[in-house]
């Protein structure tokens, strides 16, 4: 049995677990579901030892958890293992490598049993319907839902485990693919195993699980019987009670749509991520786009960035058909993408601050004779006045400033190259909450002003706060749009979910 005992979680101000109590039993597929921010990851992250609780106890069989010296290495002694939402692997070595990579199986001469190793590689690959790979196959020519596939099927067949933590694996697996994992999870809870299951599809939670734990905003909310609560009750539980959110000024949003569409998307479809999409973009409107992970969102954000190439359907923009070989081809039809990942693909680390917030806008910085300083700086202490940019120096390198800082750099760059549409994939993610609150100001009251936004957020809240109409993915297609005078956090939570 794991018992977790008043636990409570705080990172600087913020409290990510508040006093939480759960017990985790054998033989039991367990849910742990809620929105996003409930306090899932980091309930998880501390069972699994990747960071220390700041107060409360947590007992696995009866034997008190020292969390000082608690890591993901003893939690592996304790036969407790975690699959991750997104697997790490050694990318350029083999699967069979990966699969025994510091689990090398040894023969009586002490050197490596290559014959056991490759015999078992293929029996796991049987198991997970992976058959069609071979254990010599590198892990980097598998997809991301192979890659997951491997990873459950190291855990279950290779290692000896006691307590299973699943923390939403089932974002990038088919259905079919899906009831395989099912399948082996129930089999694994005949060995009286505790399995912790998280998950935001509560359909598959009711249906896999026997009893499922509700957290709210850190809070526990409540645990009980799957076969004692419906799908409107657990909503219910996960999203509270509807507020009224605050908005911004009601005049900035847009109320005609009889009139033509900035942008129309016909019968678009990408990949096995997006099918037969429809979408009317409007000019001064922020249309928010929302789903869970795996339908199809991120996708249909880097299709209209020009990032991601579609293989059917049209995208027009005012009137005109269009395709986008890359980024450059939309930023030239007054398009301009903001990836999710800042670190990544959205600032330049080797450059200064300056450099990053006036990056793409050559054409209006230099002449003939080379870059003016002067309109450099001028452009930069625009953004700097109009973003409330924080900085030292604006010489000094980007990774000087805070993660909020950065952000704004990053949307700060984009409104200098004076765009029609921004795309923004998640702006707001990993920022604090006086940041966020002002690039939402910035994005519902100044870019809607001679612009029109298509954005994503990390959870519903901030859409509900900020957008004009919410397009909402399941399964990659659009299941509905939602008007703003139909707002509310229970019908999109509900609409995410496919109903």
């Amino acid at each position: 049995m794991l018992e977790i005992h008043n636990i409570t979680k705080l990172f600087g101000a913020i409290v990510a677990l508040n006093n939480v109590s759960v017990t985790f039993k054998k033989g039991e597929i367990h849910g742990l579901v809620g929105k996003n921010g409930a306090g899932k990851s980091t309930l998880v992250d501390i069972i699994y030892g990747r960071i220390p609780p700041t107060n409360g106890k947590m007992r696995i069989d009866g034997t008190n958890i020292d969390f000082r010296r608690f890591h993901p290495g003893a939690a592996q002694k304790m036969k407790l293992a975690l699959v991750p939402q997104h697997p790490i692997f050694a990318e350029d070595l083999s699967i069979e490598e990966n699969l025994f990579l510091n689990f090398e199986k040894l023969n009586k001469f002490k050197n490596l049993d290559k014959q056991y190793m490759k015999k078992k590689t293929v029996e796991i690959l049987e198991k997970i319907s992976l058959q069609n790979f071979s254990q010599d196959t590198k892990v980097n020519e598998m997809s991301v839902a192979d890659k997951q596939l491997l990873n459950v099927g190291q855990v279950l067949y290779l290692k000896n485990i006691e307590i299973l933590l699943l923390d939403e694996i089932a974002a990038g697996l088919s259905k079919e693919r899906m009831s395989l994992v099912a399948e082996q999870l129930r089999k694994e809870r005949e060995k009286n195993k505790i399995i912790i299951y998280v998950s935001h599809r509560l359909k598959e939670v009711l249906d896999l699980c026997d009893r499922v734990t509700v957290l709210r905003d850190g809070e526990f909310i409540i645990t009980e019987d799957t076969q004692k609560i419906d799908f409107a009750d657990l909503t219910k539980y996960i999203v509270g009670a509807d507020t009224n959110l605050p908005t911004f000024r009601d005049e900035s949003y847009l109320k005609n749509y009889n009139i033509e569409p900035l942008v129309e998307v016909k019968n678009l479809s990408a990949d096995d991520n997006l099918r037969k999409i429809n979408l009317k973009v409007y000019k001064g409107e922020v249309l928010g786009i929302t789903g869970l992970v795996g339908s199809g969102v991120k996708q249909l954000m880097e299709v209209l960035g020009g990032v991601r190439h579609f293989h059917e359907g049209e995208i027009y923009y005012s009137g005109k058909k269009v395709f986008f070989n890359d980024p450059h081809d939309a930023i030239r039809n007054g398009i301009v993408y903001l990836s999710d990942d800042r670190e990544e693909e959205s600032i330049f680390g080797d450059f200064s601050i300056k450099d990053n917030v006036i990056a793409g806008s050559w054409k209006q910085t230099a002449n003939a004779l080379g870059i003016k300083l002067k309109r450099e700086l001028e452009l930069f202490n625009k953004i700097v006045r109009q973003l409330s940019l924080k900085y030292g120096r604006f010489s000094d390198n980007i990774n000087t400033l805070s993660g909020g800082n950065k952000q704004k750099v990053c949307v700060g760059r984009l409104i200098n190259m004076m765009p029609s549409i921004f795309v923004l994939n998640e702006p707001i993610k990993g920022i604090d909450v006086g940041v966020k609150y002002e690039l939402m100001e910035l994005i519902r009251e100044t870019l809607t002003k001679y612009s029109t936004v298509i954005m994503t957020t990390p959870g519903i809240e901030e859409l509900l706060m900020v957008a004009d109409r919410i397009a909402v993915l399941y399964k990659g297609e659009i299941h509905e749009i939602i008007s703003k005078n139909e707002f509310s956090e229970s019908r999109v939570f509900k609409s995410i979910q496919g109903e």
